[in-house]
């Protein structure tokens, strides 16, 4: 797989306003924080697909009038990808099931089909990328963290 150099602050920012379509109507605050430019060698489809699952999943079980924040930032010379929300949350001993394809956490009522995750995680590895489990937003929810380590 060849890696890409690619303006990633770019397609975050046009893929957070494209999904703030599903979080409106639904009364979802839906942040950005990340640099106006930033280039990273990555390959550029498989980031988008990230972008999209991570944060369609966020809003997808985030109540109405709850919230979702992306962050793209590099960190130790790592680029970090971010998506926090502040919904119910994935219980612990869930957490590595999700990542199963069509796995769906017991008690769901959202519509999916259990791919996303597993989509993601699969990209993850093909780009050597780190991805793990961090705080939600307001003490609940859950967060996902991407890590690119420079190539």
């Amino acid at each position: 797989m060849d890696r890409l150099y690619a303006e990633t602050a770019p397609v975050v920012q046009e893929l957070n306003a494209l999904l703030a379509a599903l979080a409106r109507p639904r009364g979802i605050e839906l942040s950005l924080q990340a640099p106006d430019s930033l280039t990273w060698a990555l390959d550029r489809s498989g980031f988008c697909s990230v972008i999209n699952n991570l944060v369609d999943n966020a809003i997808r079980y985030t109540p109405a009038g709850g919230r979702v924040e992306v962050l793209l930032q590099v960190e130790s010379s790592a680029l970090e990808l971010r998506v926090r929300d502040n919904g119910r949350g994935i219980a612990p001993a869930q957490r590595e099931r999700v990542f199963e394809r069509f796995y769906r956490v017991p008690g769901s009522s959202e519509q999916g089909t259990g791919l996303g995750l597993a989509i993601v995680k699969r990209i993850a590895e093909r780009e050597g990328a780190a991805l793990d489990f961090v705080d939600g937003l307001d003490g609940r929810g859950v967060g996902l963290m991407l890590r690119y380590l420079a190539a």
